[in-house]
Parts: structure tokens; sequence; C-alpha cells
């Protein structure tokens, strides 16, 4: 489960992020003052002996309470004075209900807007009684319904910001594992040297012969393992870095580089025939069929390797030629095939299926180094 590590800290992120959000809608909130009347322009009304507590968060808001009837405007202010007639705050807001139609390009409709609530947050300079100031300004209304409310909220015992910046932070490692995570799989890797015993999906193998192919995929190469089962039957694991490239509807052109866990997929001598016949028929490379699926050539993950055999010290050249279906092949379970020519003439067709990390269980690691 290499591959996933970086769920442990996303899930403990959420868990953060959600217990942040609980504790921001859990305030505790009581409703200081409040109160309802009709103004008339030029006309105000003062609220006085408000109790507010220093260091405490609170909420003015106010409006019209029936709306602000069409095509109509008004000016409303708000003030607040301590018990030494020193102003807190003065706040103004227009209201306003306009309606109208718009015409272009031989298209029209009709757009409303209106403006009849204000909300101001504020804390005061010290605990004490306080004086709330309401006023109309001239405004093209006869009367508007006013409604005035003071809220006074106290933070749920959780500390919100703190959690919320853990949650940052263990989403940005998550990110990094997540980013990273190739790096996880190739020190999972480099614990099969020659000796260790591993296992998948259910069977077991012992790891008898290391190889690694330079620039193959990129510059960094793969490395491959031959396994031993039961009966002394081979099979070919491997770690190989494949190119992808595409543009984007903008036209602007990406490349990304995918490291994958590569299983091979026996396959008869006729099989290999036939991706010989179909494939390289001597003109070029072609399209070859396999499970009811075309595989055209990968030019951009072929090329010339030399392969080191790091149990013995040998090497040897060889042409590699992949190829992959109409998708490019990056989930467990798609396939690659590939056809290598050897430098002493020997050909060799070989399926190869992207495995999952959590289908492979080292058993007895050795340690290796995975360059020449």
């Amino acid at each position: 489960m290499l591959r996933y590590r970086f769920v442990v800290p996303l899930v403990f992120a959420i868990i953060a992020a959600v217990l942040a959000i609980y504790g921001f809608t859990q305030r505790k909130t009581r409703v200081v003052m409040q109160a309802t009347g009709s103004m008339i322009p030029g006309d105000h009304k003062v609220f006085d002996g408000i109790e507010l507590i220093e260091g405490r968060h609170y909420r003015l808001t106010m409006g019209s309470t029936s709306g602000v009837p069409l095509n109509r405007s008004g000016t409303v202010g708000a003030s607040l004075m301590d018990e030494d007639e020193n102003y807190v705050f003065e706040v103004e807001d227009s209201y306003w209900h306009q309606r109208g139609t718009w015409r272009e390009g031989g298209e029209s409709g009709t757009w409303e807007e209106q403006n009849a609530i204000t909300e101001f947050d504020f804390r005061p300079p010290a605990t004490g009684e306080y004086e709330l100031r309401i006023d109309l300004f001239a405004n093209s209304a006869d009367a508007f319904k006013m409604g005035v409310r003071i809220d006074e909220s106290q933070p749920f015992r959780l500390a919100e910001w703190p959690l919320l910046i853990v949650a940052l932070l263990l989403l940005v490692l998550a990110g990094w594992i997540y980013i990273n995570r190739n790096g996880y799989m190739a020190e999972f890797m480099r614990s099969l040297g020659v000796g260790a015993k591993i296992e998948i999906r259910g069977d077991e193998y012992e790891v008898t012969r290391l190889y690694h192919y330079s620039e193959l995929g990129n510059d960094v190469g793969a490395v491959e393992f031959e396994l031993t089962g039961q009966g002394g039957i081979k099979r070919y694991l491997a770690l190989e870095a494949f190119e992808r490239e595409w543009t984007d509807s903008e036209d602007n052109d990406h490349i990304a580089i995918h490291k994958q866990v590569l299983m091979d997929i026996p396959i008869s001598r006729e099989q290999a025939a036939a991706f010989e016949a179909e494939g390289h028929d001597g003109r070029g490379p072609a399209g070859v069929m396999y499970r009811g699926e075309l595989y055209n050539y990968d030019e951009d993950n072929s090329g010339t390797s030399t392969i080191f055999d790091l149990t013995t010290g040998q090497k040897e050249f060889a042409r590699s030629m992949m190829y992959r279906g109409a998708v490019f092949p990056r989930r467990p379970g798609q396939f690659w095939l590939e056809r290598t020519a050897y430098h002493s003439g020997e050909v060799e067709w070989g399926v190869m299926e992207i495995m999952g990390a959590d289908e492979i269980k080292i058993i007895d690691p050795v340690e290796h180094k995975d360059s020449a």
C-alpha cells in the first residue's frame, strides 16, 4: 500500500477541516438588541443602554424589512457611541430597487437589482453601555420599514483557526506524498535483490536475476527482475518510466512521466509469431491486435538501450519497440506490448501488465542497487 500513503494525512486533514467548520458553525450567538419601525426622510432613531463586552464579536444588521419599492432609493446611516460620546464607528449604505430592459445584437431581456440590507462586524474597545443611532437621509421613497439588530457571538471551545492550519499542513503533506509516490515504489523495488522472495497475486517467486536498461523510456532507465516460481516457471517484473505527450484545447504542449510496475503475461510462440507478422512486416511498425484491441507503435517510448545483467556483469544492446492502445496505459490492469530486437539477431515479443502496489508483497527482502 506504499502508493496510497498520501491517504493517511489526507484523511486527518479532512477530519481537522470538518472539526474547524463545525466549530465555526457552533458559535454561541445572543441577540443583544432588536427593533423595527417605520422611518421617513430626515428621521432618526436612538437606542441607548446597549451593553457590550470588550473582545466579543458583534454584528450590526439593518435594512428594509419589506424591501425597497421599485424605482425608489434611500441612504441609511448608523453610528455607535460610548458613554463618553466617542464614536466607535459610523457607517452608511445606499438602498435601491431598479428594473429595466437591455438590447444588444438583436437580443433583449430584463434586469433587476436591489440592495436593502446592511451587515457590519465590529468589536467594542471596552466593556460598557453604548448608544446606537439610525438615520434615514434623503431618499425617493415616502417611508422605509426598517429593522435593526445586534448579535453577539462567542467562539466554540474548539480552536477553529489552529485546526484549519493543521488541515492545510496535512493537505500539503498529502500532496507532497502523492507527487512523490513513485519514489516510494522505487524504494520498494530496491528491496528485490537476488534471493529475495516475493508474492504476486497469491503466487510466490524468488528473484534470480537483475537487469538494468539504460535510456529505456527516459534517462533513468528501467530495472527488470527475473522471477522463478514453482516448477521453475520464469516471470519478469519491471519498474519502467514512460513518457506521455499531449496538447490541450489551447494548443499548449504537455509532457508527463509515468513510472509503472509491469508484470509479463506469458504468450505462446504462435502468438509471438502473429505479433511479428502484424506489427513488423518489413515496411515498418504496424498495428497489433491483442484481446480485441488495436495496439499501435509508440515512438516516444521506443528506442535503443543497453541491457546490463547486474548478476553476471554482462551487457547487450537491443532495440525496443513499444505498442499501446488508444488510451495511454497508466492504470493497473492495462497493457503494454513490446518487441525487442537484440544485437545478436534474436527477436522477442512480450505483453506486460501494469501492476498495482497492493498486488505485490515482499516476503523476504534483499537490498540491491538499481544501477550498473
